[in-house]
């Protein structure tokens, strides 16, 4: 996952939302369909025309991203920086106090959404001041209010 969270943090280029033929607010089995639909409809083999107009490696990457709730907060703000508009606020502020350890993984907090899913971040997301996380199972974003502790 590190890998990938690196790989993200350079300019938006591409609108993934446009790739997929998604609204801003697509759900994730809403973004599933739209993946599939998406290869098929630009699949060198599958498109009888013969004109990909988008690459299918540009598909997966808009997948990829999209997929993950802490990926997509990243990639929304950063879409949000480059265009100056502002497209979904967060549904509300929450405390890193509020949120629930993981039991197992002691890197990993959790907070329940309304949607009966689960807001999640890392200590990674932490370490890379990411404030804006997904829900797992909507498109909704919470603000996590947390401040870094200063190391010695």
């Amino acid at each position: 996952m590190a890998e990938a969270e690196v790989r993200y943090s350079a300019e938006v280029d591409v609108d993934f939302y446009k790739v997929l033929a998604l609204a801003r607010t697509a759900s994730a089995e809403e973004i599933k369909i739209a993946y599939h639909r998406a290869l098929i409809a630009h699949h060198p083999d599958k498109n009888t025309s013969r004109q990909v107009t988008i690459h299918i490696a540009t598909i997966k990457e808009a997948y990829e991203v999209l997929s993950s709730p802490a990926l997509r907060a990243m990639y929304d703000g950063k879409l949000q920086q480059k265009t100056g508009a502002f497209g979904p606020r967060p549904a509300q502020s929450v405390s890193l106090e509020d949120f629930e350890e993981d039991p197992i993984d002691e890197t990993v907090w959790t907070y329940p959404c309304r949607c009966g899913a689960n807001y999640r971040i890392t200590e990674n997301d932490m370490d890379n001041n990411v404030h804006l996380v997904g829900c797992s199972g909507c498109s909704e974003l919470v603000w996590v209010g947390f401040e870094l502790a200063k190391s010695d």
